[in-house]
């Protein structure tokens, strides 16, 4: 009997074990599998809260980017500013609120005539999301009665124009769009190239060495020569120049100047290796002389009632600036702007009354308008898009009834960073 009872409580024990041990076991995957459960769904929720928090922050920069192009807005005002004011920057970044996020307009940029492009971060208040966009827009406008249109092209003549030798002319930052113009009649000869079109009143030869095409015009095409500011001038009736030289003035060797705005009664020459910075717009009675490896800089005129002469390795660099001449010279021989040997220029070069003269190996970056070109040597007459876009009215005289009216932006092109 014990015996028995003894087998029957092991056998008892045997049992009651392996059921116990499968218990556990299931309980064990019941729970792996519900913590399992439990942490899928945390992150699921956690995955959605931020998708939903980086659509947020994408909608807050989207509608960044929409509330500032429209007039009054960070973004139009910036591109009003490059579009009238040739020597705008952007400043600081600007934030903002917008769609429940905030934002930081970083930079505006030009990247062509009416390109433009903005950088927009925004980020949502009590979290680490942030997102970056960039937006490209094209500025589309009207200009006012005052404007031209010369300084359009590379090369602008009232009269004819003529090209010969290895003088060429073409663009930045893009190329193949050197365009001139005339009022007149086009010469082309030697081995002279066009790298853009040519637009014609009076016929033209040479047209093969057009790359793009050979327009002709007729007479309600014809643009105007822009108008020299009267109080510019007219030194007895405007008090407009606050120095006054009452002869000749020079710079020479290593002699470092600013000019401001200011009227010389006499000539002016700069040579040697003088370096003369100009702000404001400079009248000169006489003739202006530029020469030796003298360099020329700022942002303002030069402007002369006789000739001008840019000769030997000079350079003048004054962007969004201008090099006048008011003469009526209008021979090879004795023209009223002249430019020579290696003199690199970078700016409007402009004689309303007189011919310009190109010459030598010198490359001029920006715009030539006379009376009359010729265009001689192996220079290069490179149109710079972004300076000349700036150009509604002649350099130096703001933009007036010139300038830019009815703007919008149209955005063309979205990134996200």
């Amino acid at each position: 009997m014990g015996k028995l009872f003894a087998k029957s409580v092991r056998v008892f024990n045997k049992t009651d074990g392996s059921a116990l041990i499968l218990v556990l076991l299931v309980v064990t995957m019941l729970l792996i599998l519900g913590t399992a459960a439990i942490n899928i769904s945390t992150d699921k929720t956690m995955v959605t809260h931020l998708e939903a928090d980086g659509m947020q922050a994408l909608y807050t920069a989207e509608s960044a980017v929409n509330i500032n192009k429209e007039s009054g807005g960070v973004v139009y005002d910036a591109v009003y500013e490059y579009l009238t004011d040739s020597s705008y920057t952007f400043g600081s970044p600007v934030s903002g609120t917008a769609s429940g996020g905030e934002y930081r307009i970083v930079s505006v940029s030009r990247q062509g005539p009416t390109i433009f492009k903005a950088v927009v971060e925004s980020e949502l208040p009590g979290t680490a999301v942030k997102r970056k966009i960039t937006a490209t827009f094209e500025a589309v406008y009207s200009l006012g009665s005052g404007y031209s249109g010369v300084f359009d092209y590379a090369i602008f003549s009232n009269g004819d124009m003529t090209m010969e030798g290895q003088a060429n002319t073409d663009s930045t930052p893009n190329p193949v769009q050197g365009d001139i113009r005339s009022n007149g009649g086009i010469y082309l000869s030697g081995q002279a190239e066009v790298n853009g079109d040519a637009y014609y009143m009076s016929g033209i030869s040479g047209g093969d060495k057009v790359v793009g095409d050979s327009i002709p015009l007729n007479s309600d095409d014809s643009l105007d020569m822009p108008e020299i500011p009267e109080e510019w001038v007219d030194v007895i009736n405007y008090n407009f120049y606050t120095t006054t030289e009452s002869g000749d003035v020079s710079y020479s060797n290593d002699e470092v100047e600013n000019l401001t705005q200011r009227y010389i009664a006499g000539n002016l020459s700069i040579s040697g290796t003088a370096e003369v910075t100009i702000t404001g717009i400079i009248l000169v009675d006489g003739d202006v002389s530029i020469s030796g490896q003298s360099k020329v800089t700022g942002d303002g005129v030069i402007l002369a009632k006789k000739t001008v002469n840019l000769s030997g390795q000079s350079d003048a660099v004054l962007d969004f600036g201008a090099i006048i001449s008011l003469s009526d010279n209008s021979s090879g021989a004795n023209p009223a702007i002249a430019a020579s040997g290696q003199n690199d220029s970078r700016c409007v070069i402009y004689a309303p009354n007189g011919m310009i003269k190109l010459s030598g190996q010198g490359d001029i970056t920006g715009s030539v308008v006379g009376n009359s070109v010729l265009a001689t040597g192996q220079g290069t007459i490179l149109h710079d898009q972004n300076l000349a876009a700036s150009y509604t009215t002649l350099p130096g005289s703001g933009t007036g009834t010139g300038g830019v009216e009815n703007l919008s932006l149209k955005i063309i092109g979205w990134q996200e960073n």
